[in-house]
Protein backbone atom coordinates (compact mmCIF):
# COMPACT_ATOMS: atom_id res chain seq x y z
CA UNK A 1 0.00 0.00 0.00
CA UNK A 2 1.54 3.36 -0.86
CA UNK A 3 1.58 6.01 2.14
CA UNK A 4 2.20 10.07 1.64
CA UNK A 5 5.83 9.91 1.85
CA UNK A 6 5.63 7.15 -1.46
CA UNK A 7 4.39 9.91 -3.33
CA UNK A 8 7.29 12.51 -2.21
CA UNK A 9 9.43 10.22 -4.39
CA UNK A 10 11.08 11.80 -6.88
CA UNK A 11 9.80 11.42 -10.00
CA UNK A 12 13.25 10.63 -11.99
CA UNK A 13 16.20 9.78 -9.86
CA UNK A 14 18.75 11.93 -12.63
CA UNK A 15 22.03 10.04 -10.03
CA UNK A 16 20.58 6.56 -10.98
CA UNK A 17 19.64 7.51 -14.39
CA UNK A 18 23.22 8.73 -15.00
CA UNK A 19 24.54 5.35 -13.59
CA UNK A 20 22.48 3.38 -15.84
CA UNK A 21 23.70 5.40 -19.34
CA UNK A 22 27.45 5.26 -17.78
CA UNK A 23 26.81 2.00 -17.66
CA UNK A 24 25.16 0.88 -20.56
CA UNK A 25 27.51 2.92 -22.73
CA UNK A 26 25.97 2.49 -26.05
CA UNK A 27 23.33 0.04 -25.46
CA UNK A 28 21.42 3.21 -22.71
CA UNK A 29 19.77 4.79 -25.66
CA UNK A 30 18.32 1.77 -27.63
CA UNK A 31 17.69 0.50 -23.97
CA UNK A 32 15.43 3.47 -23.06
CA UNK A 33 13.54 3.33 -26.75
CA UNK A 34 12.73 -0.30 -25.71
CA UNK A 35 11.49 0.52 -22.22
CA UNK A 36 8.82 3.49 -23.90
CA UNK A 37 7.66 0.86 -26.32
CA UNK A 38 7.51 -1.71 -23.49
CA UNK A 39 5.69 0.65 -20.84
CA UNK A 40 2.96 1.18 -23.89
CA UNK A 41 2.42 -1.99 -24.41
CA UNK A 42 2.23 -2.69 -20.59
CA UNK A 43 -0.13 0.22 -19.91
CA UNK A 44 -2.69 -1.81 -22.64
CA UNK A 45 -2.16 -5.12 -21.07
CA UNK A 46 -3.05 -3.83 -17.48
CA UNK A 47 -6.24 -1.82 -18.52
CA UNK A 48 -7.24 -4.85 -20.60
CA UNK A 49 -6.83 -7.13 -17.62
CA UNK A 50 -8.38 -4.53 -15.10
CA UNK A 51 -11.48 -5.01 -17.17
CA UNK A 52 -11.48 -8.47 -17.20
CA UNK A 53 -10.26 -8.68 -13.10
CA UNK A 54 -7.04 -10.80 -14.05
CA UNK A 55 -5.18 -9.72 -11.19
CA UNK A 56 -2.49 -12.52 -11.78
CA UNK A 57 -1.69 -10.70 -15.26
CA UNK A 58 -1.67 -7.41 -13.59
CA UNK A 59 0.72 -8.67 -10.76
CA UNK A 60 3.22 -10.54 -13.46
CA UNK A 61 3.48 -7.15 -15.12
CA UNK A 62 4.01 -5.00 -12.32
CA UNK A 63 6.62 -7.01 -10.98
CA UNK A 64 8.11 -6.77 -14.60
CA UNK A 65 7.89 -2.83 -14.59
CA UNK A 66 9.03 -2.44 -11.03
CA UNK A 67 12.68 -3.21 -11.46
CA UNK A 68 12.79 -1.83 -14.77
CA UNK A 69 11.86 1.72 -13.83
CA UNK A 70 13.94 1.89 -10.54
CA UNK A 71 17.26 0.94 -12.51
CA UNK A 72 15.87 3.86 -14.70
CA UNK A 73 15.35 5.84 -11.92
CA UNK A 74 11.85 6.23 -11.95
CA UNK A 75 11.63 5.82 -8.12
CA UNK A 76 7.80 6.70 -7.87
CA UNK A 77 6.65 4.31 -10.90
CA UNK A 78 8.88 1.97 -9.46
CA UNK A 79 7.31 2.18 -5.66
CA UNK A 80 3.61 2.54 -7.23
CA UNK A 81 4.38 -0.63 -9.59
CA UNK A 82 5.57 -2.75 -5.99
CA UNK A 83 1.93 -1.67 -4.90
CA UNK A 84 0.24 -2.37 -7.66
CA UNK A 85 1.95 -5.90 -7.88
CA UNK A 86 0.83 -5.96 -4.06
CA UNK A 87 -2.57 -4.91 -4.25
CA UNK A 88 -3.01 -7.61 -7.24
CA UNK A 89 -1.59 -10.21 -5.91
CA UNK A 90 -4.38 -9.65 -2.82
CA UNK A 91 -7.06 -9.58 -5.55
CA UNK A 92 -7.47 -5.80 -4.95
CA UNK A 93 -6.19 -3.60 -7.22
CA UNK A 94 -6.30 -0.03 -8.43
CA UNK A 95 -4.49 0.35 -11.07
CA UNK A 96 -4.33 4.42 -11.83
CA UNK A 97 -2.37 5.42 -9.30
CA UNK A 98 0.41 3.04 -11.15
CA UNK A 99 -0.62 4.22 -14.85
CA UNK A 100 0.13 7.74 -14.01
CA UNK A 101 3.34 7.49 -12.69
CA UNK A 102 4.66 5.56 -15.14
CA UNK A 103 2.77 7.85 -17.52
CA UNK A 104 5.35 10.42 -15.68
CA UNK A 105 8.23 8.43 -15.90
CA UNK A 106 8.01 8.08 -19.54
CA UNK A 107 7.69 11.89 -19.83
CA UNK A 108 10.43 12.39 -18.25
CA UNK A 109 12.76 9.45 -19.65
CA UNK A 110 11.79 11.19 -23.00
CA UNK A 111 12.62 15.40 -21.33
CA UNK A 112 15.73 13.67 -20.63
CA UNK A 113 16.79 11.78 -23.54
CA UNK A 114 14.75 13.31 -26.13
CA UNK A 115 16.42 11.35 -28.84
CA UNK A 116 15.43 7.75 -27.30
CA UNK A 117 11.80 8.89 -28.23
CA UNK A 118 12.16 9.71 -31.55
Amino acid sequence: MTSDTDILLPLLDHTRLAEAAELLEEDFLPLLRRFGADATRARLQIEEAAASRDWQTIARIAHTLKSSCRQLGLLRAGMAAAWLEESAVDGECCCLAFLTALDEGVYALAGAYPEAFR
